[in-house]
């Protein structure tokens, strides 16, 4: 089935969802301006934690999954440290703010994001948001258009439950529908994902080779660092981050730069979201009709939600207040791939609409 014109409760869950794993993380390090504290919710029914990074205007980013954590995303702040303050915050249900699952929904989302900017005291928020995430931002957008000044949306997940050939300002879109998918498959089946298995993995007849996109994203969560299958695990880890990094990475030998690890992501927490796809959600008009919104979509070109850097460029080639930044020889996870391009395109998207 079409990975783009399929309903949008697509694998969002079976990649989207797994971005909250990748390698351990440090377990301390200095950042300079780091400031950790927690946020109760409107509801009271959960604590949301925050962590500051960086000094300068605020920035407020969301994190993907839904069922993911803010870890993966504390790099796309170096280099900028000294211009702007990165607000990270766990979502409801994650990692660092735990809630009952009958309590999280893609409305409270959207609803404890609105409380964060009360708290704050903000007028208008600028946020970063990637991978499921922009979906959170958008729904924002839709639903307080005034209180935000720009967007910057990182491996854009798909803003409509369904696209069509009227989407497109030309009546079509720039590629093959039926062959959008097989490029997709082709890459997770790449040769590099199989050799990078066969480097660090001693067991690798007992491995993929390649990424699966079968399944739930929580299951392959719980596969990793078990020591099934006969390997320890310390292997098992190794072989998830890299098939991991194999979906989301162009650089797939770069897995280790990856943080976090599989356990962080909250199946649960990601079910529980799924409020959004019961609907035939379409933010395409929230996205498009709020000129006064700065809006910037960061891509890779072989990032799963734009493969090739084709679609968002010709879907929002009339719109002014929209700017497509396609990185070469990128992924989902481009601030790993390509460092200094994206911090380019991420200073470049947190200036507009400013002046400077």
């Amino acid at each position: 089935m079409n990975m783009v014109r399929r309903s949008a409760g697509w694998t969002l869950w079976v990649i989207l969802g797994a971005t909250g794993g990748g390698a351990l993380g440090q377990a301390t390090e200095r950042v300079s301006g780091l400031e950790e504290w927690s946020l109760r919710t409107a509801d009271g029914e959960a604590s949301l934690y925050v962590q500051e990074r960086g000094t300068g205007d605020r920035v407020i980013v969301l994190h993907g999954g839904f069922g993911a954590e803010q870890m993966p995303l504390w790099d796309i702040s170096r280099g900028l440290e000294h211009e702007h303050r990165f607000m990270f915050y766990d979502q409801r249900g994650s990692l660092r703010s735990p809630c009952k699952i009958e309590d999280v929904s893609f409305a409270k989302h959207v609803e404890d994001l609105e409380t964060l900017r009360g708290d704050l005291q903000e007028e208008k928020l600028t946020i970063v948001a990637h991978s499921a995430g922009t979906l959170l931002a958008c729904a924002y957008l839709e639903k307080h258009p005034e209180n935000v000044e720009r967007l910057v949306l990182i491996g854009f997940a798909q803003p409509k439950w369904r696209f069509g050939d009227e989407d497109f300002p030309d009546g079509k879109p720039p590629f093959d529908w039926d062959e959008y998918p097989k490029r997709i498959a082709a890459f997770y089946k790449r040769p590099e994902i199989a050799a990078e298995l066969a480097r660090y993995d001693p067991n690798q007849s007992k491995s993929p080779s390649g990424v699966s996109t079968g399944g739930t994203a929580s299951a392959e969560c719980q596969d990793s660092g078990t020591g099934s299958e006969g390997l320890n695990g310390r292997e098992a880890t190794a072989r998830w981050r890299i098939q991991f990094a194999g979906a989301n990475l162009y650089h797939v030998e770069r897995w280790r730069e990856l943080r976090g690890v599989s356990h962080f992501f909250n199946s649960q927490a990601a079910d529980a979201t799924k409020d959004l796809f019961s609907t035939r959600y379409d933010f395409l008009g929230a996205i498009r009709s709020n000129t006064q919104v700065a809006i910037t979509i960061i891509v890779g070109t072989h990032d799963f939600c734009d493969f090739g850097g084709q679609m968002y460029r010709a879907l929002f080639a009339k719109d002014e207040h929209i700017k497509v930044t396609v990185i070469e020889k990128a992924g989902h996870m481009p601030w790993i791939d390509d460092r200094e391009a994206f911090r380019d395109a991420l200073r470049h998207g947190l200036k507009r609409g400013t002046g400077k």
